[in-house]
């Protein structure tokens, strides 16, 4: 039976609070919300495929959806599943344009562009990831996302405090932290496999 599950990160009640206290709550309310139907193109797409089990977690860049079993599933789905999201954004400036929302056709066209950067979990790092892993193993790709994401988190510092944006510092302070995050659950993962097959030789 397929579940979905919603987890409220305590970053997302900080972006909310920093939302409020700066007086543009409505703005990160909106782009919450975009971010969220981004997210539930990619559930629609996993639902079609029939991947088990589902988790929404809500964060500092709005929304990130885990899917338990997508590893299970050949490169096209996986392609389709991650390239869902951007879709319902492109339906949605089409939408917004023909309603002369210009702000919210804006926030579709940054949602589209941030997601695309290949850091880890944006949809970029899982387009990459997923059309790699046919010709690479999974450590070699990690490693190589890993040190890539660290590169262009730098170059977005960078561009942050030439045009002083520094309200995007907590953004990329977050996509440090799940980089990081990554690379160590990966690191596990690898290290139980190896004991794993290291009982089994000795057993």
């Amino acid at each position: 039976m397929n579940k979905l599950k919603i987890n409220i990160h305590p970053s997302f009640i900080l972006l909310l609070a920093i939302g409020l206290y700066g007086g543009f709550l409505k703005e990160v309310v909106s782009f919450s919300l975009i971010i969220f139907l981004h997210e539930i193109g990619h559930f629609i797409a996993a639902k079609i495929f029939n991947v088990n089990h589902y988790s929404i977690h809500l964060t500092i860049i709005g929304c990130m959806i885990d899917l338990d079993d997508y590893s299970n599933l050949n490169l096209s789905k996986q392609i389709i599943i991650n390239c869902a999201g951007i879709l319902i954004n492109l339906i949605l400036i089409v939408c917004f344009s023909i309603m002369n929302r210009d702000l919210l056709v804006r926030y579709n066209k940054l949602m589209i562009f941030i997601n695309l950067i290949p850091i880890y979990p944006l949809d970029g790092y899982k387009i990459i990831y997923s059309l790699l892993s046919n010709f690479f193993e999974n450590e070699y790709i990690v490693d190589c996302l890993f040190y890539l994401s660290l590169i262009l988190i730098v170059i977005l510092l960078f561009i942050i405090f030439v045009l002083k944006l520094y309200g995007y510092l907590l953004i990329i302070i977050f996509l440090l932290y799940k980089t990081f995050e990554n690379k160590i659950n990966s690191q596990k993962i690898k290290r139980y496999e190896y004991l794993k097959i290291k009982r089994m030789l000795f057993s």
